[in-house]
């Protein structure tokens, strides 16, 4: 076990040299998320203003909560950072600081995740820990790809261990999180079918445990944006700018873009 920690760990260190490295526009689109989710009351999160930066908000409300959570510490390392802008930001301070909430969230998620998937396996931890995909995407180019993946490995193990309904619930938090990964949900929904509902007698009880925890957790999900609406009485408004950013029809495609992802949904 305290292999698999080492190396993570020095991983992370090394993931730490690429801090200076080429970053994608992605950066500062992250970097405007923080200023959003930070400057705007939440049930504004996804509407549109007369100025305002290109990159706004399109990914579903609980990774809209993880940045309100990052922001509230990035408004102590540079204020700068939570201040919407039309122009892009990229100070120093704020390089090292997203770079490493990308580091610190992998270690956490998909580190612990893999660790309770495969017992701790110091082989496991290279793979993951070492996955060049992960560098080039996450660290490089940067997303949060260890973060979102660290979910998908504990809802794959609960799955496989036998805990349909936390693993049904777990994955629908992260379709919250991340609206790409409802790509997944045809195959995974097959499964959960054919391990949870079909060996079953009470075959009825047994799927509505899958919906009924599946929708819960889908309302946590949608809870950051749609309590605060309601609150503010722009409950409809808020749910239309919110499908409209993740489904935009008209604008860049279904899920981020034209191609094989479009046709797979």
């Amino acid at each position: 076990m305290q292999h698999y920690w080492r190396v993570w760990l020095v991983a992370a260190c090394l993931k730490v040299l690429l801090f200076p490295s080429y970053f994608s526009t992605d950066f500062d689109v992250h970097r405007n998320w923080l200023a959003i989710t930070h400057s705007r009351d939440a049930s504004r999160w996804y509407a549109d203003q007369a100025q305002q930066n290109q990159w706004t908000l399109d990914y579903p409300p609980l990774f809209a909560m993880y940045e309100a959570g990052l922001a509230r510490i990035a408004a102590k390392v540079d204020g700068k950072i939570v201040e919407e802008s039309e122009r892009d930001y990229a100070s120093v301070a704020c390089i090292r600081f997203q770079r490493a909430t990308v580091v610190l969230t992998e270690l956490v998620s998909l580190g612990t995740a893999v660790r309770a998937a495969t017992a701790g396996d110091t082989r496991s931890a290279l793979a993951f820990a070492g996955s060049g995909a992960l560098l080039l995407v996450d660290h490089v180019h940067f997303q949060y790809n260890g973060l979102l993946l660290g979910l998908l490995v504990y809802a794959l193990f609960m799955l496989r261990r036998g805990d349909h309904v936390k693993a049904g619930a777990l994955f629908a938090l992260l379709c919250c999180a991340k609206h790409l990964f409802l790509t997944l949900a045809p195959v995974l929904a097959a499964v959960f079918v054919a391990a949870h509902v079909r060996p079953r007698q009470d075959f009825v009880k047994a799927f509505l445990e899958l919906a009924g925890a599946s929708i819960a957790a889908l309302a946590v999900g949608l809870a950051p944006l749609l309590v605060p609406a309601w609150r503010a009485g722009r409950l409809g408004a808020a749910f239309t700018e919110l499908a409209g950013r993740l489904f935009p029809f008209d604008a860049r495609g279904l899920v981020h873009s034209y191609w094989a992802p479009n046709v797979w949904a």
